[in-house]
């Protein structure tokens, strides 16, 4: 099956280079579902300067390791609101509301958003080995039927929307302020273009098999720093960014990549 940041920065100095570095973006590519030195799209080299600007940048608290393993996910109903999912049980629909395009919230701090519907299950965990992915899987895999939307898990500057050749299909690339990276692969339809500012929670395209799939499903990245011919990233655990290391705590957080996802893609 082919289902494959760093810290919110609130120092101001940070967020301006960010913003700079925004400013020059003139789209980018991305590496093969399989290899990641085959580049499908050349573009500029400036998408990875705002993560090189806060890429050594963690705050006192933050987590700083992303190790594959079972979560532990079990949340008892409250009297507050059903418990629902985003692959696994969040908590209540109180603390997790949603919002006018069907998107879950799952953290305010930064404000972070499920990037499919709720009860959507997850079907490949991030670092998980198989014969199409040996080092490990570089994203998380959810399920769904085709033409499931797709919602921005956080604000940022899209810089990739088109068909990707290495095996991603319709992809969406979206650069948070801080330089984190996420990747949305193999949907139907992209409903936004290179250069558009999006909103957290914002409707961004449909699921679909496009690309080299075999089932309908999104392929769901976050990526940090350098790596992958220091335009894309560094693959590094969804899991911790949508639903916080330990559990619950800097949701919208992502943490620093795992060895295998370093030694494979460079640039940690």
């Amino acid at each position: 099956m082919l289902r494959r940041l760093i810290v919110p920065v609130t120092v101001a100095t940070v967020l301006v280079l960010a913003q700079l570095a925004y400013a020059l973006v003139g789209g980018v590519g991305l590496v093969a579902h399989h290899d990641p030195v085959a580049v499908a799209a050349v573009a500029q080299e400036n998408t990875a300067v705002a993560a090189r600007a806060v890429g050594n940048s963690t705050p006192s608290g933050a987590p700083t390791t992303s190790d594959p393993g079972t979560p532990t996910d079990l949340v008892e109903p409250t009297d507050e609101g059903q418990v629902f999912t985003c692959g696994r049980a969040i908590g209540s629909e109180t603390d997790h509301p949603t919002n006018a395009a069907g998107a879950t919230l799952l953290g305010s701090n930064p404000e972070t958003y499920c990037p499919v519907t709720a009860g959507t299950p997850i079907s490949q965990d991030f670092g998980t080995k198989s014969s199409t992915s040996p080092y490990g899987h570089s994203g998380m895999d959810f399920n769904g039927n085709s033409g499931d939307p797709i919602f921005a898990a956080s604000e940022g500057l899209v810089v990739y929307s088109t068909y990707n050749e290495g095996g991603y299909g319709n992809l969406i690339g979206i650069q948070r302020p801080d330089g984190v990276l996420f990747w949305y692969a193999h949907l139907t339809k992209r409903l936004v273009d290179t250069g558009a500012w999006i909103t957290a929670g914002q409707k961004i395209g449909t699921m679909g098999n496009s690309g080299a799939s075999d089932g309908s499903h999104l392929h769901f990245e976050v990526a940090v720093g350098k790596g992958r011919e220091g335009r894309y990233g560094v693959p590094t655990d969804p899991r911790d960014l949508l639903f916080g290391k330990p559990t619950g705590t800097h949701i919208g957080w992502a943490t620093s990549p795992p060895k295998w996802s370093c030694d494979h893609y460079g640039g940690c």
